[in-house]
């Protein structure tokens, strides 16, 4: 093992040993107590849901408290799944958000806020290449007001509602590129945009 593999070796180990502590206790009904600084906080479990997608079936979650829904990125279908948790004892699939029709072949993020969802993603199969912001309501109809997405950076990867539900925001990554390259499209920062009501 060479020195590098040991350094970042050893940092992910003092990282993993850190976290440890944290979890106290798991109780028989699935209760999870953290005892961080004294905080109390107990996690209680009530449901799941399995995609049945694998590893990339769910990633990033987004809840609209009006609707009970959850709308959660699916990697392995690149689709937006939407689940009821009206009984989050036993949380339902509603539907998928597709966006195959406008060129989406990936979605990284997903936000909702005020009855609105947006949605992170890349098209055309091409990381490096623009990607789009799609908005759609609760229900998963495109926004008619950009019925194509909102053009941002390359790889947009995170994206949010302002507290106010005014603006999106996203935030991108590109892939790698060798030293010396520059991606035209290659996202400097991030972008805002505003929705209007």
């Amino acid at each position: 093992m060479n020195t590098t593999s040991r350094k970042i070796l050893g940092r992910f180990m003092l990282g993993s040993l850190a976290v440890t502590p944290l979890v106290t206790a798991v109780g028989p009904a699935g209760t999870v107590t953290i005892a961080k600084a004294g905080t109390g906080i107990t996690l209680e479990y009530l449901g799941r849901m399995n995609s049945t997608m694998g590893l990339a079936g769910s990633e990033i979650s987004a809840f609209d408290p009006e609707t009970k829904r959850v709308f959660v990125t699916n990697g392995f279908t690149n689709r937006i799944d939407v689940f009821s948790i009206e009984d989050p004892t036993a949380p339902t699939k509603l539907s998928s958000i597709s966006f195959e029709a406008i060129g989406v072949t990936g979605v990284q993020s997903v936000a909702s806020k005020n009855g609105y969802v947006a949605a992170a993603t890349s098209v055309d199969g091409n990381n490096q290449a623009a990607g789009k912001i799609i908005i759609t309501d609760t229900d998963g109809e495109i926004d008619p007001r950009a019925p194509k997405g909102v053009t941002v950076g390359s790889l947009p990867d995170s994206v949010h509602f302002t507290p106010d539900g005014r603006y999106v925001r996203q935030r991108g990554r590109t892939g790698r590129l060798l030293p010396g390259e520059r991606c035209p499209s290659d996202n400097e920062g991030p972008a805002r945009f505003r929705l209007d009501h």
